[in-house]
Parts: structure tokens; sequence; C-alpha cells
């Protein structure tokens, strides 16, 4: 049987810019070419925004008719979860972390599943079997949570292989090894997936990587079909979808033609001047320029270093800006400056982090889980973000503090409240501003105001695997 994986289009990418395009027709490619496939897999964030504008969902169908003129030659085995009715190519997805949201409020993935576009699967297992051969492949998704909890999620969820079939488990998570993860929390490591699978296959990080193949946790990342964050191993590394013949145990990566071109330059200024500095830019990008593309390329450039030149980053990106897609940035140091361990810790910290250590030193307290209530507001779950600081208790040798805080606080409605949905929620103004502060640092999806409480999943203050599984 042959199954092709088509991971991360992340459509709406860029809308309303340059780059409104490219994650369609990057997609529209891989669809195209893997029609022909008895099985498609799209392990999450197939959409950039959980609730994407009905324009990106309108063009994204075009994308997914492409499968329409496909064969089915699948038909549910006794031992799947889920049976569904498809048209053409059969098609299974997860939804990935940008598409996650609140339990009780449907996600765009579960939309196209209602719409006969595609399966939806999260801890469950679709099992089909070929109705000429009679061979059996098991897929079993868990779609994405967040970091902190996916341990404890595949934990309870806990997938076994179907006898006598190619067993596939999907998921769309960090997984240790591969990218960045939080000392502080737990996170997927190899030794977390689990045994006895013939493929694991992993959505969310952007670059390919099949060098587990063969190996006890053959785990493959298929990357992403655009890049969204122009890091350096994007650069090096195409973009594309993979293909799986069960029959031989091949996997294969495939690279596609459509994306942009991308190039990711880092320039050392150490002592240079202004001009010089600008010299080498000029000599960097006439080396790009030089190449032909039919798209402008995306280029990031990374000034590092030790100087005290002055360098504007805003000529830089005007001088170039008809020519490429570009980001630069600077990451030297001047002289007067110290490399304290304290800066260089600050320095390399993510924006999450740093969002996390406004939020604790704006609402510093024995009593204040910081933590929890950053992973509501990020998620914009602020009803329950306000339920969880009224439930808080402050500590009990401060009550002068709480009863001053008390006669100063200014009451503010949330949108339920003035509908009269439930009972009266109110919070302090410095908490509001810190929610505020919050979603400008870290950033949310302009589209999910409207979405309601879902405190009732909350339980003093933290969140259980019931949220998620």
């Amino acid at each position: 049987m042959k199954i092709a994986i088509v991971s991360d289009t992340h459509f709406g990418y860029g809308w309303e810019s340059e780059r409104s395009n490219d994650s369609f027709d990057n997609a529209r490619e891989a669809f195209r070419r893997t029609v022909d496939a008895d099985l498609v897999i799209l392990p999450g964030d197939i959409y950039d925004h959980k609730v994407p504008k009905q324009e990106v969902l309108g063009r994204s169908i075009d994308c997914f008719n492409e499968y329409r003129d496909g064969a089915c030659n699948l038909v549910f085995a006794e031992e799947s979860d889920v049976e569904y009715e498809f048209t053409g190519t059969p098609l299974v997805a997860i939804h990935g972390t940008h598409e996650r949201r609140s339990r009780g409020f449907m996600n765009p993935i579960e939309l196209l599943d209602k719409m006969g576009y595609l399966l939806h699967l999260h801890n469950e297992k679709a099992v089909f079997e070929h109705a000429e051969t009679g061979e059996k492949v098991a897929v079993h998704g868990m779609s994405g949570v967040p970091e902190r909890y996916a341990p404890g999620v595949l934990e309870k969820y806990d997938p076994q292989p179907v006898d006598d079939a190619y067993n596939i488990f999907m998921f769309h998570q960090s997984v240790e090894k591969f990218v960045y993860t939080s000392k502080d929390h737990a996170a997927l490591t190899l030794e977390h997936l689990p045994d006895g699978f013939d493929l694991l296959v992993d959505g969310h990080i952007h670059w390919y990587d099949l060098s587990n193949i063969g190996k006890d946790k053959p785990l493959i990342l298929p990357g992403s079909t655009i890049s969204t964050q122009m890091r350096k191993i994007e650069a090096e590394k195409p973009k594309g979808y993979v293909t799986v013949d069960t029959e031989t145990g091949d996997v294969t990566f495939h690279e596609l033609e459509t994306p942009r071109d991308q190039y990711y330059e880092e320039i050392v200024v150490d002592d240079m001047s202004s001009s010089e500095i600008m010299q080498v830019v000029d000599q960097t990008m006439e080396k790009i320029l030089d190449n032909d593309t039919v798209k402008r390329p995306l280029v990031r450039i990374v000034l590092s270093g030790k100087t005290d030149a002055t360098v504007k980053l805003a000529d830089i990106r005007k001088q170039y800006r008809d020519d490429v897609v570009l980001s630069v940035s600077k990451t030297f140091k001047t002289s007067s400056q110290t490399a304290s361990p304290d800066t260089f810790k600050e320095s390399t910290k993510s924006v999450a982090e740093r969002g996390k250590d406004l939020l604790q030193s704006k609402v510093d307290g024995d009593g204040m889980h910081v933590e929890n209530l950053f992973e509501l507001l990020a998620e914009e779950q602020l009803d329950a973000a306000v339920d969880f600081v009224e439930d808080l208790e402050l500590p009990a040798d401060e009550p002068d503090d709480a009863t001053e805080a008390t006669k100063d606080t200014e009451t503010v409605q949330t949108d339920a409240d003035s509908a009269d949905t439930g009972p009266s929620t109110e919070v302090d103004q410095e908490t509001a501003e810190t929610m505020q502060t919050v979603d400008t640092v870290y950033g949310t999806d302009e589209a999910d105001d409207s979405e309601e409480s879902d405190s009732q999943l909350i339980n003093s203050g933290d969140r259980t695997l019931s949220d998620f599984s």
C-alpha cells in the first residue's frame, strides 16, 4: 500500500501579504503529486490559525478537491474505532497546536471532518483494509496538546498496535533531541513514544528528518510545506512530503518545486566599521541575487560578533525590499556592553519564557501559579484565567496588602458578564493590565475573542489531562 504524508501546510500563513499564495501553492503541488496514494495522512497544523478566515477556508477546500478524483481502494476493518465515507483518496488528519481550541469549540479540522473532506482523529485509531489485497493499515492519532501535558496524555491514551496490520502513530508535539524543550516541564522524548509501531510520524517540527528509520523508535519528521520562521535549518533542508511503501518498507522524502528559495546568512562583524559591515552585506546580497528565482527568495541576515559600529537595519531592509523577502537582525555587542551570565541567559530566552518572566514580575506572590495563568492567557482562555485568579489565596502573612489591594480594586467585566450568562466575574486593574501585557508579548490569534469560558475544566487553577484527552 502507498501512503503519503503531508504535514504543516499552514493554510493562510502570510495572508494579505506578498506570501498570501505560498501556503496554497505549495500544498496544491504536494496534493497533486500524491493523488494516486492509497491513503494520505496529515499530522496537524493544516491551518495557520485556529479560526481561519472564510477566504482561507475556501482556498484550502479548493486544494483538498485535488483528492476528490482519486480512487478509494480502502474499507474500514472491524478493529477501527471510527468509520467514515470517503469521496476519492482517503485523508486522515489530526489537529495541531495552531488549530487547538478549548473544549466545546469546533476547530477547523473537525469542521473539515463534518464536511466530508477528511477523517479527524484524537486519541483513537482508524483501521483500513485494502479492498483487493486485504492488507491492513492502522493509523493511530493524538492531536496536538500543550507540551507540558503531552507525556501524560500519551500515557493515558496508550495506543496499542493492531495485529496483522501496518501500524502508524501520528502526533504533533516537540520531541527532545530534535528541538529545544524546556527543562522546567515534561516534554516528549523518544522513550515516551509507543513500542511496536512500524512508523511514528510527528508534525509540528518544520524540517524533515528520516534518520530514525530502522531503529527501535522509527520516528520520522516529514517537515512543513512552507517556511514560517526562516530558521537556518529550514534554509538548509528543502520543503516536501513523504511517501511510505508498506510492502517494501521504503520511506522516501520528495522535494517540492513550488516553495521560494530560502537563504540564511550569518555575518560576523568583529571590529568592523559601519561602512565595512554594509560592504559585506552588499556582497552577500549580490551572491544571492545572482541566482535565478521565479519568486522573490526568503533571506534572513544575522549580524553577530562585537563592534562599536552603528548599523541601521531599516536602511538594509529598504535597500533590498524590492528584491527579496528580507529579515535582518543584529546580535552583536559593543565594547561597553558586559556579557554577564544573567544577561546571556536573558538574551537566549524564548518569547514565551520572557513573557512568563514579565508576568511573574507583575503579579509576584507565593500564591500565584504564574505558569498555569500564562498557559490560559496564551490560549486566549481569558474567562478561565479570571476564574483562576479569583480562586487563588494570597499568603496569610500579607493581610494588610490584600486589604489595601481590595480597596483599590477596579472592576473589569468580561463579555460573558455583560451578557448575564453566569455569575459576576471581577478582576483588579493590575491583573487586567497583566493579561494585556502577556497578550502583547506572546501574541494571540485575532479571530478567537468570542470564545466563552471553559472554567469547568479548571480545578483550583490546575488543568487536568481530561482537557486534552
